[in-house]
């Protein structure tokens, strides 16, 4: 465009040339101008578009609750309460049962301590029947008469030192152990 400018300033005059510069910075702020509208365009559709995704929802939520509304027009709390109940008294072959006899037969009346007692008894019973008729042991192995052939393992257990009574006095897993063997 310079070189353009410039031919014309030479061709027919500065005066020209000066005109062409002021259609050129025009355009230049006409161009901007449009730039910035366009940009003004661009943040309204898009907040057009955000308010209709908004209103849909909103519309949506609206139709859900008018839906529930419906459905729940004739329950309130008292009454699903009432129905809950009715439902937990249908389903309970105990209680019918006990409200038939009487209440003449409740579990509440056996102790669980003391079946587990009669139980135990009862087990340890059967234990010492069992006990009681264990026949003569066969087929044992008899004891051998020879020494057993010894290891260098062996030959080294013999030499080690033997552990000095004191010291198994300090320790209380020595101490629990020697209890326990007496």
């Amino acid at each position: 465009m310079r070189v353009f400018l410039l031919e014309i300033s030479k061709k027919k005059g500065v005066e020209v040339a000066f005109e062409a510069l002021k259609r050129k910075k025009r355009c230049e702020q006409y161009l901007e101008e449009l730039q910035g509208t366009l940009t003004v365009i661009e943040t309204h559709r898009e907040a057009l578009e955000n308010a209709d995704t908004k209103a849909s929802v909103l519309d949506t939520m609206k139709g859900t609750s008018d839906g529930l509304k419906k459905i729940h027009k004739d329950m309130n709390v008292v009454d699903v309460h009432k129905l809950m109940d009715d439902i937990v008294d249908q389903n309970d072959p105990n209680r019918i049962a006990s409200a038939i006899s009487g209440g003449y037969i409740s579990n509440d009346d056996v102790d669980k301590e003391e079946l587990v007692k009669e139980l135990e008894k009862l087990e340890q019973g059967e234990l010492n029947k069992d006990l009681l008729n264990v026949g003569p042991a066969t087929n044992i192995p008899e004891v051998p008469s020879t020494d057993l052939p010894t290891t260098s393992k062996d030959k080294e257990k013999k030499k080690a030192k033997p552990v000095a009574a004191d010291d198994m006095d300090d320790d209380p897993d020595m101490k629990e152990l020697m209890q326990w063997a007496n």
